[in-house]
Formats: structure tokens, sequence, C-alpha cells
């Protein structure tokens, strides 16, 4: 009797103060592994080759192996990422149309850049038109860390930013409606994701470098002396309630909400010169868990905001079964990333 080994499909977020691994199991029903290693953070290299080398080791020790198929995850404020909306062509047509569009955007020269799209269906419903979302990747980013996984022999399916990995996992979600626009704020240490979706289609992302270490900063004072003070208080403390809290961070939640509001109105106003409106707002990411921060942002931006914590299938352990909840929407971005890997299988 043969019998045949089960694949496991894998999503990495190499993140700034953690990196994340997801793996999905090839069952019947959906079946998850999950594991979060924590690395120094260091404004140079995010994280250094030498952390990633070491957490990548320990994770296969850990796990056997990566996964059959790996897709890694990038960001940064380089990435560009726009929605078009063009006269119906063939995709061979597109082909050429697409570089000649993409340049318009991006302020680099194309041979310096990854360029990928992905169809979506149109906002303005013009029924004579399509609807394209492209991502410009400049490619020493992606070299940096490909070379890293080629030199050990790590097979990386593909590279993925986190507007269409996140909005994949959302699609999964119970929080999932139809016909909704989402807005969905991805809260990392260095860089919050903004994606704007509807129905698993991309039609708005972009990385701004603000992020949770921007708050635990401004909490460093004389009751919390140090970051990791600091970071206990962020995480155990309602910092938006209280005046006394709120006034160490009002210049970076100033700041940070300036960048979200920026970002929605350009979507409401701009993006094809006709309104459009965001249903509700989803909190992802470590930083989603700041208590108090879902009613701060429904007050701020007049819709409704939760946390998204819900993480679809089983775990192959009780412990992790259990423990889910708690690390859930920090995995959002490694998890959409192991869908993509399990797409790319099929």
């Amino acid at each position: 009797m043969i019998f045949f080994r089960k694949k496991y499909f894998a999503g990495l977020d190499i993140g700034t103060s953690s990196i994340k691994l997801v793996q999905l199991k090839e069952a019947k029903d959906t079946e998850f592994d999950y594991q979060v290693e924590n690395i120094q953070y260091s404004d140079r290299e995010d994280p250094t080759l030498n952390q990633l080398k070491e957490v990548i080791d320990k994770m296969v020790k850990d796990t056997k192996k990566l996964g059959d198929n790996v897709v890694v995850g990038i960001q940064g404020i380089s990435i560009f990422t726009r929605y078009l909306e063009i006269p119906k062509i063939s995709p061979k047509e597109l082909e050429v149309a697409l570089p000649i569009e993409a340049k318009k955007f991006i302020p680099f020269p194309m041979d310096e850049v990854r360029l990928t799209y992905t169809q979506v269906g149109t906002l303005s419903k013009d029924e004579k038109k399509m609807g394209i979302t492209f991502v410009g990747i400049p490619r020493n980013q992606i070299q940096r860390v490909e070379k890293f996984f080629t030199e050990h022999k790590i097979n990386v399916k593909d590279f993925e930013t986190p507007a269409f990995a996140l909005t994949r996992g959302f699609k999964t979600t119970r929080h999932y409606r139809r016909g909704e626009t989402v807005l969905i704020i991805n809260i990392g240490t260095k860089y919050t994701n903004l994606v704007i979706c509807r129905d698993g289609g991309v039609y708005f992302a972009r990385d701004i470098q603000i992020g949770g270490r921007d708050f635990t900063k401004a909490l460093i004072g004389s009751d919390a002396p140090e970051y990791a003070k600091a970071e206990l208080k962020k995480r155990t403390t309602d910092l938006f309630s209280k005046a006394e809290f709120y006034l160490n961070i009002h210049s970076v939640v100033e700041d940070w909400f300036k960048e979200i509001s920026d970002s929605t109105d350009y979507f409401y106003n701009y993006l094809l010169d006709m309104p459009q409106e965001i249903d509700r707002v989803i909190l992802t990411g470590g930083g989603s868990m700041m208590n108090g921060l879902p009613y701060f942002l429904s007050k701020k931006l007049d819709r409704p905001v939760l946390v998204d914590s819900n993480f679809p299938g089983k775990s192959e352990t009780t412990d992790k079964e259990r423990d889910i909840s708690k690390v859930a929407p920090s995995l959002k971005f490694a998890y959409g990333l192991a869908l993509r890997a399990q797409e790319e299988s099929i």
C-alpha cells in the first residue's frame, strides 16, 4: 500500500519585531499551524539576515520543513499599487498596454520594477471597461530577500504585498460580506498597511511608515522608562479614553490618522472622479489589539470598526487551538500568504 504525505502550504511574514509563519495542511477541512518568533528590531535591516537565518532554521527544525509551497510577504513605502479602468482588451494586448499605463504613476524606470496585475470588477459598473489593479515593486527590494532564500536552498513560490494577502484572508472569515467595501488597517511594528477592498478585489493600497513602535516610543517616560515597559503599558492600558494617557501618544495618533484620512479622502473623491464610500473598517496586525482603538477609530471615521480575530479552520495542536484568538490578528498577513501558496498548487 502506498501512503501519500499530506502537503503543507506556507505563508511567511517577515516583520520588524517578529517573523510569523502560517502553514495550511492539505485536508478536506482547513487545518493550520502557526509559529511566531521574536527578533531584535534593527532600523538598518528589517530584520537582519543573520536573525532571519536563525529564525528560519528554528522554524524548519520545529515544523520539519517550511512547506511544499512558500509565499513570502514584502512591504514598504516604495511599493506602488494602483487601480485603473480601461477599455476591455485581450490579455495579450494588456501585457503591452499595462507598462505604458503604469509608467504614468511609478516614479522609477520600468526596467527596475517588477510589475504584476490582477483583474477586478469595475467600480464604475461600466460594462465597456475592465478593472485592473497593478503592483510595482522595486526589483532590488525583492532581490535582496530572494538571494537569501536561494542561498539557503529554500524554494519560494512567490512574493506578495500585504494588500492582496490581507484581502484574500479576510474573504474567508465570518466577517466578510459580499458587496461591501471595507478598509483593512493592518498595524505592524514599522508599517501600517491600508487596503480598500470589495468582493476579494483590491482597489486601493498604501503602506505608511508609522506603526506600533511609534506608539510605544511615545509612551516612554517616568512610569515606563524602557521600551519593554512602554510596550507592556501599550498592550494593557486603554490609551484612548483617559486624557493623561492619550496626551503621550497624541502627536503620533494625529500623524497616523492624517495618513489614513488622506488615503480615504483620495479613495472617496479622486480615484475615479466619482464618490466611493467605505462601509466598515477591519483592524488586523499586532497593533490592532491596543485597548480602546476600535472605539476611537469608529468615532473618528464615523464607521463601524472591529478587530478581526477570526481564524478559519482548526489547529493540529490543542494549545494552539486554544491560543489562536490571542494572536490571530497578527497572523493575518501570513495567513493570506499561505492561502496564496495553496491556490498556486491547484
